[in-house]
């Protein structure tokens, strides 16, 4: 698919610097950062929805973990030792 995007003369000369610096063509730049941008945005998105979805299992049930007790889990799995999350309660 061929599209076209208008851009000040500033930042097409800071484009084709950067294109011209790593050796590639400003269209293979332009590509690669709008597929990070599109991957950034994509997982915004879920973090997004299953904070929502959280959100609701909460409001639906009470269970949840204190900020410390993920933040201990969090420092024990982290160290290695794998165990499993603690149990959520009211």
């Amino acid at each position: 698919m061929a599209t076209s995007v208008r851009i000040d003369g500033q930042l097409e000369a800071r484009l084709q610097r950067l294109a011209q610096a790593k050796a590639q063509s400003t269209d293979e730049l332009l590509i690669a950062a709008l597929q990070q941008f599109i991957e950034r945005e994509e997982a915004r998105q879920d973090f997004v929805g299953e904070a929502l979805q959280s959100l609701a299992a909460f409001q639906r049930d009470g269970l949840h973990l204190t900020g410390a007790e993920t933040r201990d889990w969090l420092k024990q799995w982290g160290a290695g030792r794998g165990e499993a999350p603690p149990d959520c309660h009211e």
